[in-house]
Protein backbone atom coordinates (compact mmCIF):
# COMPACT_ATOMS: atom_id res chain seq x y z
CA UNK A 1 0.00 0.00 0.00
CA UNK A 2 1.87 3.41 -0.70
CA UNK A 3 1.49 6.90 0.68
CA UNK A 4 -1.83 8.10 -1.20
CA UNK A 5 -3.87 4.75 -0.43
CA UNK A 6 -2.42 4.95 3.73
CA UNK A 7 -3.72 8.24 3.95
CA UNK A 8 -7.09 7.76 1.84
CA UNK A 9 -8.08 4.59 4.43
CA UNK A 10 -6.79 6.64 7.48
CA UNK A 11 -9.52 9.71 6.35
CA UNK A 12 -12.23 6.79 5.31
CA UNK A 13 -11.41 5.35 8.82
CA UNK A 14 -12.21 8.56 10.60
CA UNK A 15 -15.87 8.60 9.21
CA UNK A 16 -18.71 8.61 11.56
CA UNK A 17 -21.19 6.79 9.89
CA UNK A 18 -24.06 5.81 11.60
CA UNK A 19 -24.73 1.53 9.82
CA UNK A 20 -27.56 0.65 12.33
CA UNK A 21 -30.84 -0.05 11.51
CA UNK A 22 -34.05 2.27 11.54
CA UNK A 23 -36.08 0.16 14.04
CA UNK A 24 -38.69 2.18 13.69
CA UNK A 25 -38.61 1.93 9.43
CA UNK A 26 -38.16 -1.95 10.35
CA UNK A 27 -40.96 -2.64 11.49
CA UNK A 28 -42.99 -0.62 8.98
CA UNK A 29 -41.51 -2.69 6.16
CA UNK A 30 -42.17 -5.95 8.01
CA UNK A 31 -46.08 -5.48 8.92
CA UNK A 32 -46.11 -4.53 4.91
CA UNK A 33 -44.53 -7.27 3.93
CA UNK A 34 -46.92 -9.98 5.80
CA UNK A 35 -49.65 -8.13 4.58
CA UNK A 36 -48.74 -8.37 0.96
CA UNK A 37 -48.04 -12.61 1.64
CA UNK A 38 -50.82 -12.72 3.64
CA UNK A 39 -53.18 -11.41 0.19
CA UNK A 40 -51.47 -13.00 -2.08
CA UNK A 41 -50.58 -16.67 -0.95
CA UNK A 42 -53.09 -19.20 1.00
CA UNK A 43 -50.24 -20.41 3.24
CA UNK A 44 -50.37 -18.41 6.32
CA UNK A 45 -47.16 -19.21 7.40
CA UNK A 46 -45.31 -15.89 8.69
CA UNK A 47 -42.14 -15.33 7.06
CA UNK A 48 -39.26 -13.53 8.87
CA UNK A 49 -37.76 -10.30 6.53
CA UNK A 50 -33.82 -9.36 7.03
CA UNK A 51 -32.79 -5.93 6.62
CA UNK A 52 -30.71 -5.69 3.85
CA UNK A 53 -28.93 -2.33 4.24
CA UNK A 54 -28.25 -3.58 8.05
CA UNK A 55 -26.58 -6.57 7.10
CA UNK A 56 -24.34 -4.93 4.19
CA UNK A 57 -22.98 -2.04 6.77
CA UNK A 58 -22.51 -4.69 9.42
CA UNK A 59 -19.33 -5.38 6.93
CA UNK A 60 -16.59 -3.10 7.50
CA UNK A 61 -15.22 -3.79 4.27
CA UNK A 62 -18.26 -2.33 2.34
CA UNK A 63 -19.08 0.72 4.78
CA UNK A 64 -15.30 1.80 3.47
CA UNK A 65 -16.56 0.70 -0.10
CA UNK A 66 -19.88 3.46 0.31
CA UNK A 67 -17.58 5.83 2.16
CA UNK A 68 -15.35 6.12 -0.76
CA UNK A 69 -18.36 6.17 -2.99
CA UNK A 70 -19.63 9.14 -1.58
CA UNK A 71 -16.07 10.78 -1.34
CA UNK A 72 -15.45 10.03 -5.15
CA UNK A 73 -18.78 11.30 -6.41
CA UNK A 74 -18.20 14.58 -4.18
CA UNK A 75 -15.17 15.38 -5.99
CA UNK A 76 -16.30 14.94 -9.13
CA UNK A 77 -19.43 17.33 -8.43
CA UNK A 78 -17.19 19.51 -7.37
CA UNK A 79 -14.53 19.41 -10.80
CA UNK A 80 -17.17 18.61 -13.31
CA UNK A 81 -20.27 19.56 -12.26
CA UNK A 82 -19.45 23.34 -12.06
CA UNK A 83 -17.06 23.99 -15.46
CA UNK A 84 -18.23 25.33 -18.59
CA UNK A 85 -17.14 24.41 -22.11
CA UNK A 86 -17.29 27.47 -24.57
CA UNK A 87 -18.08 26.09 -28.51
CA UNK A 88 -16.06 28.07 -31.57
CA UNK A 89 -19.51 28.24 -32.89
CA UNK A 90 -21.32 30.20 -29.94
CA UNK A 91 -18.15 33.03 -29.63
CA UNK A 92 -18.78 33.56 -33.26
CA UNK A 93 -23.01 34.06 -32.87
CA UNK A 94 -21.85 36.61 -30.08
CA UNK A 95 -19.77 38.60 -32.58
CA UNK A 96 -22.20 38.14 -35.25
CA UNK A 97 -24.86 40.06 -32.56
CA UNK A 98 -24.12 43.94 -32.92
CA UNK A 99 -22.82 45.16 -29.72
CA UNK A 100 -21.69 49.16 -29.27
CA UNK A 101 -18.00 48.46 -27.68
CA UNK A 102 -14.73 50.01 -27.45
CA UNK A 103 -11.14 48.65 -27.44
CA UNK A 104 -7.52 49.53 -27.63
CA UNK A 105 -6.68 48.84 -31.23
CA UNK A 106 -3.09 48.51 -32.12
CA UNK A 107 -1.39 48.12 -35.67
CA UNK A 108 2.44 46.68 -36.03
CA UNK A 109 3.73 46.50 -39.78
CA UNK A 110 7.18 44.94 -40.21
CA UNK A 111 9.80 47.28 -39.67
CA UNK A 112 7.66 50.46 -38.10
CA UNK A 113 6.74 51.75 -34.92
CA UNK A 114 3.42 49.61 -33.72
CA UNK A 115 -0.02 52.17 -34.17
CA UNK A 116 -2.56 52.10 -31.29
CA UNK A 117 -5.49 54.00 -30.82
CA UNK A 118 -8.58 53.77 -28.39
CA UNK A 119 -11.53 53.00 -30.40
CA UNK A 120 -15.17 53.28 -30.09
CA UNK A 121 -18.17 51.77 -31.75
CA UNK A 122 -21.22 53.78 -30.75
CA UNK A 123 -23.27 52.06 -33.89
CA UNK A 124 -22.70 50.56 -37.46
CA UNK A 125 -21.84 53.37 -38.78
CA UNK A 126 -20.34 55.95 -36.27
CA UNK A 127 -16.98 55.37 -34.94
CA UNK A 128 -14.59 57.75 -32.54
CA UNK A 129 -10.83 56.93 -32.35
CA UNK A 130 -8.42 58.69 -30.25
CA UNK A 131 -4.69 57.84 -31.59
CA UNK A 132 -1.31 57.66 -29.94
CA UNK A 133 -0.16 61.04 -31.39
CA UNK A 134 -3.10 62.93 -29.95
CA UNK A 135 -5.09 63.10 -32.59
CA UNK A 136 -9.12 62.40 -32.93
CA UNK A 137 -11.19 60.76 -35.83
CA UNK A 138 -15.22 61.13 -36.02
CA UNK A 139 -16.86 58.89 -38.90
CA UNK A 140 -20.23 59.42 -39.14
CA UNK A 141 -21.52 56.77 -42.27
CA UNK A 142 -25.00 57.23 -41.27
CA UNK A 143 -26.05 58.85 -44.01
CA UNK A 144 -25.30 60.88 -47.77
CA UNK A 145 -22.68 62.63 -47.32
CA UNK A 146 -20.02 60.62 -45.48
CA UNK A 147 -18.58 63.03 -43.01
CA UNK A 148 -14.84 62.13 -41.24
CA UNK A 149 -13.41 64.90 -39.10
CA UNK A 150 -10.33 64.95 -37.98
CA UNK A 151 -9.07 67.36 -34.59
CA UNK A 152 -5.82 68.23 -33.37
CA UNK A 153 -6.95 69.61 -29.40
CA UNK A 154 -3.20 71.18 -29.07
CA UNK A 155 -3.26 73.16 -32.10
CA UNK A 156 -6.82 73.34 -32.02
CA UNK A 157 -7.21 72.62 -36.32
CA UNK A 158 -9.71 70.33 -37.28
CA UNK A 159 -10.26 69.31 -40.82
CA UNK A 160 -13.65 67.98 -41.98
CA UNK A 161 -14.10 66.00 -44.91
CA UNK A 162 -17.42 65.98 -46.77
CA UNK A 163 -17.77 63.33 -49.23
CA UNK A 164 -20.64 63.45 -51.55
CA UNK A 165 -19.82 59.80 -53.28
CA UNK A 166 -20.09 57.56 -50.50
CA UNK A 167 -22.77 56.52 -47.98
CA UNK A 168 -24.76 55.57 -46.36
CA UNK A 169 -22.74 52.41 -45.14
CA UNK A 170 -22.00 50.80 -42.84
CA UNK A 171 -18.82 51.11 -40.60
CA UNK A 172 -16.07 48.46 -41.94
CA UNK A 173 -15.91 47.06 -38.33
CA UNK A 174 -13.71 44.48 -37.53
CA UNK A 175 -15.33 42.04 -35.40
CA UNK A 176 -18.01 41.61 -37.73
CA UNK A 177 -15.42 40.85 -40.74
CA UNK A 178 -14.29 37.76 -38.48
CA UNK A 179 -17.81 36.32 -38.14
CA UNK A 180 -18.85 36.65 -41.72
CA UNK A 181 -15.22 35.44 -42.85
CA UNK A 182 -14.84 32.71 -40.10
CA UNK A 183 -17.41 29.92 -40.73
CA UNK A 184 -14.61 27.18 -40.54
CA UNK A 185 -13.80 25.19 -37.23
CA UNK A 186 -10.99 26.89 -34.88
CA UNK A 187 -8.37 24.85 -33.01
CA UNK A 188 -8.79 25.33 -29.62
CA UNK A 189 -5.93 26.28 -27.34
CA UNK A 190 -5.29 27.69 -23.82
CA UNK A 191 -7.59 28.78 -20.94
CA UNK A 192 -5.77 32.14 -20.06
CA UNK A 193 -7.00 34.58 -17.21
CA UNK A 194 -7.41 38.51 -18.83
CA UNK A 195 -8.54 41.17 -16.58
CA UNK A 196 -9.77 39.25 -14.49
CA UNK A 197 -11.93 37.38 -16.69
CA UNK A 198 -11.10 33.48 -17.99
CA UNK A 199 -11.00 32.86 -21.26
CA UNK A 200 -11.20 30.15 -23.90
CA UNK A 201 -8.56 30.75 -26.85
CA UNK A 202 -9.25 29.80 -30.80
CA UNK A 203 -7.15 29.47 -33.26
CA UNK A 204 -8.02 29.61 -37.05
CA UNK A 205 -5.31 29.80 -39.53
CA UNK A 206 -5.98 30.13 -43.35
CA UNK A 207 -4.12 31.03 -46.34
CA UNK A 208 -3.99 34.58 -45.80
CA UNK A 209 -4.88 35.08 -41.85
CA UNK A 210 -3.70 33.71 -38.57
CA UNK A 211 -6.37 34.89 -35.90
CA UNK A 212 -6.94 34.17 -32.48
CA UNK A 213 -9.97 35.12 -30.66
CA UNK A 214 -9.85 34.73 -26.80
CA UNK A 215 -13.22 34.97 -25.48
CA UNK A 216 -15.09 35.12 -22.06
CA UNK A 217 -16.36 31.48 -21.10
CA UNK A 218 -18.91 33.07 -19.21
CA UNK A 219 -20.75 35.22 -21.88
CA UNK A 220 -18.80 34.25 -25.08
CA UNK A 221 -17.98 37.80 -25.93
CA UNK A 222 -14.13 38.23 -27.21
CA UNK A 223 -11.86 39.81 -24.52
CA UNK A 224 -8.86 39.62 -27.11
CA UNK A 225 -8.46 39.66 -31.02
CA UNK A 226 -4.95 39.09 -32.84
CA UNK A 227 -5.19 39.07 -36.57
CA UNK A 228 -2.17 37.95 -38.26
CA UNK A 229 -1.85 39.19 -41.99
CA UNK A 230 0.38 36.50 -43.40
CA UNK A 231 0.76 37.89 -46.78
CA UNK A 232 0.83 41.60 -45.89
CA UNK A 233 3.33 41.75 -42.57
CA UNK A 234 0.95 43.03 -40.55
CA UNK A 235 -0.60 42.51 -37.25
CA UNK A 236 -3.47 44.03 -35.75
CA UNK A 237 -4.25 43.61 -32.05
CA UNK A 238 -7.37 44.24 -29.82
CA UNK A 239 -7.04 44.15 -26.31
CA UNK A 240 -9.56 45.72 -23.62
CA UNK A 241 -12.23 45.17 -25.30
CA UNK A 242 -15.90 46.20 -23.39
CA UNK A 243 -19.59 45.58 -24.64
CA UNK A 244 -22.37 47.44 -24.71
CA UNK A 245 -21.04 50.47 -23.80
CA UNK A 246 -23.31 53.30 -23.28
CA UNK A 247 -21.94 56.45 -24.87
CA UNK A 248 -21.94 60.23 -24.95
CA UNK A 249 -23.43 61.20 -28.12
CA UNK A 250 -21.57 64.04 -28.11
CA UNK A 251 -18.66 62.46 -28.36
CA UNK A 252 -19.52 61.61 -32.01
CA UNK A 253 -20.34 64.73 -33.10
CA UNK A 254 -18.73 65.94 -36.69
CA UNK A 255 -19.22 69.60 -35.20
CA UNK A 256 -15.66 71.10 -34.41
CA UNK A 257 -15.44 73.47 -31.46
CA UNK A 258 -15.99 77.25 -32.53
CA UNK A 259 -12.25 78.00 -31.43
CA UNK A 260 -11.01 75.59 -34.06
CA UNK A 261 -9.34 76.55 -37.55
CA UNK A 262 -11.53 74.70 -39.68
CA UNK A 263 -10.43 72.77 -43.09
CA UNK A 264 -12.93 71.62 -44.83
CA UNK A 265 -12.87 69.52 -47.68
CA UNK A 266 -16.19 68.84 -49.75
CA UNK A 267 -16.09 65.74 -52.46
CA UNK A 268 -18.19 64.94 -55.12
CA UNK A 269 -19.68 68.42 -55.80
CA UNK A 270 -18.13 71.41 -56.97
CA UNK A 271 -18.31 75.20 -54.43
CA UNK A 272 -21.65 76.12 -53.85
CA UNK A 273 -23.28 73.20 -54.39
CA UNK A 274 -21.80 70.40 -51.79
CA UNK A 275 -24.65 71.28 -48.43
CA UNK A 276 -27.54 71.39 -51.40
CA UNK A 277 -27.84 67.61 -52.02
CA UNK A 278 -30.85 65.27 -49.82
CA UNK A 279 -29.61 63.65 -46.67
CA UNK A 280 -30.32 60.10 -47.66
CA UNK A 281 -30.95 57.87 -44.27
CA UNK A 282 -32.01 54.61 -44.75
CA UNK A 283 -32.29 51.88 -41.74
CA UNK A 284 -28.99 50.07 -40.69
CA UNK A 285 -29.58 46.89 -41.64
CA UNK A 286 -30.02 48.58 -45.49
CA UNK A 287 -26.81 49.69 -45.24
CA UNK A 288 -23.45 48.15 -47.57
CA UNK A 289 -19.99 47.70 -46.07
CA UNK A 290 -17.53 50.44 -46.84
CA UNK A 291 -14.11 50.63 -47.01
CA UNK A 292 -13.41 47.35 -48.79
CA UNK A 293 -10.00 44.87 -47.66
CA UNK A 294 -8.54 44.93 -50.90
CA UNK A 295 -7.95 48.79 -52.46
CA UNK A 296 -9.94 49.90 -56.00
CA UNK A 297 -8.45 52.66 -57.87
CA UNK A 298 -11.25 55.57 -57.86
CA UNK A 299 -11.98 59.18 -58.50
CA UNK A 300 -13.91 62.06 -57.29
CA UNK A 301 -13.70 66.06 -57.66
CA UNK A 302 -12.85 68.14 -53.97
CA UNK A 303 -13.11 71.56 -53.33
CA UNK A 304 -10.61 72.56 -49.99
CA UNK A 305 -12.14 75.46 -47.23
CA UNK A 306 -10.32 77.16 -44.98
CA UNK A 307 -13.14 78.44 -42.44
CA UNK A 308 -15.77 78.57 -45.39
CA UNK A 309 -13.10 79.91 -48.02
CA UNK A 310 -12.57 78.05 -50.84
CA UNK A 311 -8.87 77.29 -50.85
CA UNK A 312 -8.65 74.44 -53.77
CA UNK A 313 -10.60 72.91 -56.16
CA UNK A 314 -9.28 69.78 -58.15
CA UNK A 315 -10.14 66.28 -59.66
CA UNK A 316 -8.41 63.40 -57.74
CA UNK A 317 -7.44 60.13 -59.10
CA UNK A 318 -6.07 57.12 -56.85
CA UNK A 319 -3.89 54.65 -58.84
CA UNK A 320 -2.93 52.66 -55.64
CA UNK A 321 -2.83 53.07 -51.85
CA UNK A 322 0.59 55.31 -52.51
CA UNK A 323 0.02 57.12 -55.97
CA UNK A 324 -2.34 59.71 -56.20
CA UNK A 325 -2.86 62.63 -59.36
CA UNK A 326 -4.36 66.00 -58.80
CA UNK A 327 -5.85 68.74 -61.16
CA UNK A 328 -6.30 71.32 -60.00
CA UNK A 329 -9.11 73.81 -61.67
CA UNK A 330 -8.09 77.32 -60.36
CA UNK A 331 -4.83 76.63 -62.60
CA UNK A 332 -5.00 73.61 -64.29
CA UNK A 333 -2.02 72.63 -63.28
CA UNK A 334 -1.01 69.40 -62.15
CA UNK A 335 0.10 67.26 -59.21
CA UNK A 336 1.39 63.98 -58.50
CA UNK A 337 2.11 62.28 -54.97
CA UNK A 338 3.93 58.73 -55.28
CA UNK A 339 4.30 57.41 -52.00
CA UNK A 340 5.59 54.00 -53.11
CA UNK A 341 8.71 53.66 -51.85
CA UNK A 342 11.73 56.02 -50.22
CA UNK A 343 12.66 58.40 -51.06
CA UNK A 344 8.84 60.24 -51.98
CA UNK A 345 7.99 62.15 -54.78
CA UNK A 346 6.00 65.27 -55.28
CA UNK A 347 5.86 66.20 -58.99
CA UNK A 348 3.77 70.05 -60.03
CA UNK A 349 3.52 70.04 -64.03
CA UNK A 350 2.17 73.81 -65.18
CA UNK A 351 0.83 72.93 -68.82
CA UNK A 352 0.08 76.72 -69.76
CA UNK A 353 4.35 77.50 -69.06
CA UNK A 354 5.50 73.85 -69.45
CA UNK A 355 7.28 73.91 -66.45
CA UNK A 356 7.70 71.30 -64.07
CA UNK A 357 8.81 71.00 -60.35
CA UNK A 358 10.07 67.56 -58.36
CA UNK A 359 10.48 67.42 -54.80
CA UNK A 360 12.07 64.60 -53.75
CA UNK A 361 11.73 63.78 -49.42
CA UNK A 362 14.22 61.35 -48.37
CA UNK A 363 13.20 61.84 -44.94
CA UNK A 364 9.53 59.68 -45.88
CA UNK A 365 8.70 56.46 -47.36
CA UNK A 366 6.98 54.33 -48.33
CA UNK A 367 3.36 55.37 -47.32
CA UNK A 368 0.08 55.38 -48.01
CA UNK A 369 -2.00 58.10 -49.37
CA UNK A 370 -4.55 60.22 -46.85
CA UNK A 371 -7.46 58.52 -49.08
CA UNK A 372 -10.92 58.57 -47.48
CA UNK A 373 -11.72 54.91 -48.40
CA UNK A 374 -8.09 53.79 -47.12
CA UNK A 375 -9.02 55.84 -43.56
CA UNK A 376 -12.70 54.19 -43.07
CA UNK A 377 -11.31 50.62 -43.39
CA UNK A 378 -8.46 51.55 -40.68
CA UNK A 379 -5.59 50.59 -43.26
Amino acid sequence: MNETEKQFKHIVEGLSIDDQPDNRHKAALREKMLAAYTNSSASPNRIRIQPIWSKIMKSSITKSAAAAVILIGTFIFLTQGSSTTLAWAEVLEQIKEYRPYQCKLTVYYEGSEPKSRFTMHRSQSQRREERDDGSIYVFDMRQCPIRTLVMDEVKKFARLTINHEMGPAKDPDILRMLAEIQETDAEVIETVEINGSQTQGFRSVSEHNDITIWADEMTGLPVKVEIIHLNRGRKILLEDLQFDVLFDETLFSTEPPEDYTLEKIVRGKKAGTAESLPQNSVAEDELTVTGPEHFVPHSYTETVYINDKVLVERKVLHKTLSLRREVHFDDDSIHIVDLTEKPVRFIRIDPINKSAKLNIRYDMGPAKNPDMMAMLAGM
